[in-house]
C-alpha cells in the first residue's frame, strides 16, 4: 500500500496537487464513500444535494467552524469518475476529480487530482485534502472521525507541502496562511508526515 502523499505540479494558470493510493477497499465501497450524502457526512461534509451531473450543491464542514464549500457536478460515471468544482470562502475556485481504478492484483486505485490552485492556496488545499483522504481512510474502516481534528491535522501537513512548491521554485505568496492556527507553520515541533496513512 502507498502512503497518502500528494505531489504538486505546475499547470499553464497555476497549481494541481495529485494523490494516487492504493487501497484493499472495492470500488464499490470507495465510490459509496466519495459520491453518498450520508457517507460524505461522516468524512468530508453534509452536502447539499445529491452529487448529479449538472448539480450546484453546498458543503458544510464537520467543524465547529462556519465554514462553507460552494461547486457543481461536472461529470459523475458510477464507480468510475467524480469532478466537481469546489469554491472555499475568498479562495479561487478549484476543480477535484476522483478516479477509480481496479487495482494490480485487487482492491482498487484512487487517484484524486485537485487544480486550478493559484499561489496563495495550493498549500493549504494541498495539506486539506491530504488529511480528508486520510478521514475517508478512517470511515472505510469504521472509525470515528474527530470534527475538530482537521485543522490540526491540515497544520502538521502544511510545512512538507510548502516545501514542495519551494522546491518547484516559487514560494508561496505570504497569503497563504493557515488559520486559525497560522504559528503551527513555523513550530519546529510540528511533526509531520509522521505517520504513514493508508486507504486500507
Amino acid at each position: 500500500m502507498a502512503e497518502i502523499i500528494g505531489k504538486i505540479g505546475r499547470e499553464s494558470d497555476g497549481y494541481r496537487v495529485v494523490f494516487e493510493i492504493d487501497s484493499r477497499f472495492s470500488r464499490r465501497e470507495i465510490w459509496r464513500a466519495i459520491s453518498d450524502r450520508t457517507a460524505l457526512a461522516s468524512w468530508l461534509g453534509k452536502f447539499s444535494h445529491d452529487l448529479a451531473k449538472g448539480t450546484a450543491f453546498t458543503v458544510e464542514y464537520l467543524n465547529d467552524n462556519d465554514y462553507r464549500i460552494e461547486g457543481e457536478v461536472l461529470e459523475n460515471s458510477t464507480l468510475r469518475t467524480l469532478d466537481y468544482t469546489w469554491k472555499f470562502g475568498d479562495y479561487p475556485a478549484s476543480n477535484v476529480r476522483f478516479d477509480l481504478e481496479n487495482g494490480l492484483i485487487s482492491g482498487t486505485r484512487v487517484r484524486l487530482t485537485v487544480s486550478g490552485l493559484d499561489n496563495a492556496d495550493v498549500v493549504r488545499a494541498a495539506a486539506t485534502w491530504h488529511a480528508q483522504l486520510e478521514f475517508l481512510r478512517s470511515r472505510l474502516n469504521h472509525a470515528e472521525v474527530p470534527a475538530y481534528a482537521l485543522r490540526f491535522r491540515r497544520d502538521e501537513l502544511v510545512e512538507p507541502y510548502r516545501l514542495q512548491v519551494e522546491r518547484l521554485g516559487s514560494e508561496p505568496d505570504a497569503t497563504n496562511t493557515v488559520t486559525p492556527s497560522r504559528p503551527a507553520r513555523n513550530n519546529p515541533m510540528v511533526s509531520v508526515l509522521h505517520s504513514h496513512a493508508y486507504l486500507a
